[in-house]
């Protein structure tokens, strides 16, 4: 844990959250309450966030319950698949696996949370650039990329859980907004703009590309109908 020289001398009123805080007994107990205030008490949480630090402390946070997040993700999967490929056997006597091994499961785990991993640092530039752009980024870089590695870590504990994912990137939004606004001391509306903004640019051009690619579609599939040339003599 940190000790108190690395409290926040130009943010003395920001001592937060529990995983950096050296007075919390045990990192499971820290991990544990840093991800209930976030989910539950976000306003209050991010308000008491250091925005200074370094990165390692929440980059670590962020990949511990993304480690968890996607093993218990995948042992989900793996008995779901299990039950489906059981039911199939069943009505069509085919033999497929109904469980994947173990070791394949962790691997994959370790995989998806090790690609996860880096990618915080791009999705908080990204965030951190509109965040600038709406006159919002006060405190810097390091803020954002705080709110994103926090938020992420601790949605983290329910997108992996069945039917709840939907709710849980709607909630994460949420979160985001109000971890941006708390983070850098700005209003609410800015904070959703910087938000909006590039979610807007990313639905734009996934429509444009679509819509693209239906149109070679729907032309190469007209080909199709059209009878081919003959040689006339």
């Amino acid at each position: 844990m940190l000790d108190e020289s690395t409290r926040d001398e130009n943010h003395p009123e920001r001592d937060g959250p529990a995983w950096e805080c050296p007075h919390v007994d045990g990192s499971l107990a820290a991990i544990r309450q840093t991800a209930v205030e976030v989910l539950l008490r976000p306003a209050e949480s991010f308000r008491r966030m250091r925005v200074t630090g370094g990165t390692v402390r929440p980059l670590l946070f962020y990949a511990v319950m993304m480690l968890v997040s996607t093993a218990l993700y995948s042992i989900v999967s793996s008995f779901t698949s299990g039950m489906v490929n059981s039911f199939i056997n069943t009505l069509t006597g085919s033999h497929l696996p109904l469980r994947q091994g173990i070791g394949e499961t962790v691997a994959a785990s370790a995989c998806m949370a090790v690609c996860f991993v880096p990618m915080v640092y791009v999705f908080s530039g990204v965030n951190h650039l509109f965040v600038m752009l709406v006159g919002a980024g006060k405190n810097g870089y390091e803020a954002t990329f705080r709110v994103m590695a926090y938020t992420g870590g601790s949605i983290a504990l329910l997108s992996w859980i069945p039917c709840v994912g939907l709710i849980a990137i709607v909630w994460a939004s949420a979160l985001q907004i109000i971890g941006i606004r708390e983070a850098h001391e700005t209003t609410t509306a800015r904070a959703m703009i910087a938000f909006l903004i590039p979610l807007t640019l990313a639905f734009i051009v996934a429509s444009a590309l679509a819509a693209f690619w239906i149109t070679m579609l729907g032309g190469t599939l007209g080909n199709f109908g059209e009878p081919f040339p003959t040689n006339e003599i």
